[in-house]
């Protein structure tokens, strides 16, 4: 086996313990499951958090095997666009993300905040991306 194959191999245990331990998903229909559970909250409550779980579901899904490649992009674009219909600009998406956590985690989200605002002063800021911008599939 090679190195690149022994830590794929790894990368698909970590992925799959902390799925396990964290959501309690070990199987593809576990992951099914949380991730319409996830949408439905994120829903019913316009929950960023929610749909920010979500979205980084997806990415974990496919590293830990119960997803292809394409299933977690296919996936995570609809999420995106509906993500992009609800809500105005990055600003809003971050409120309420931020306003979910404290909630979720019955603590403050000023840690957070502040991340979200230095990224935005940073050089190299993410959020300077059009909210609006088209969401294709490209792959």
């Amino acid at each position: 086996m090679s190195n690149g194959e022994l830590a794929d191999q790894a990368t698909v245990e970590n992925t799959r313990k902390l799925l396990s331990d964290s959501w309690n998903i070990s199987d593809r229909a576990g992951a099914d499951l949380i991730l319409e559970q996830l949408l439905t909250s994120a829903r019913a409550g316009g929950s960023a958090w929610d749909y920010s779980r979500a979205m980084s579901n997806l990415g974990y899904y496919y590293l830990a095997g119960y997803y292809v490649e394409t299933e977690a992009l296919d996936r995570g674009l609809e999420i995106a666009k509906e993500i992009q219909a609800l809500y105005g600009s990055w600003d809003v998406f971050a409120e309420s993300y931020l306003a979910g956590y404290a909630s979720w985690s019955g603590d403050s989200s000023e840690s957070r905040r502040q991340i979200y605002e230095s990224l935005k002063q940073s050089s190299w800021n993410p959020y300077a991306l059009d909210w609006n911008l088209p969401l294709e599939k490209s792959w």
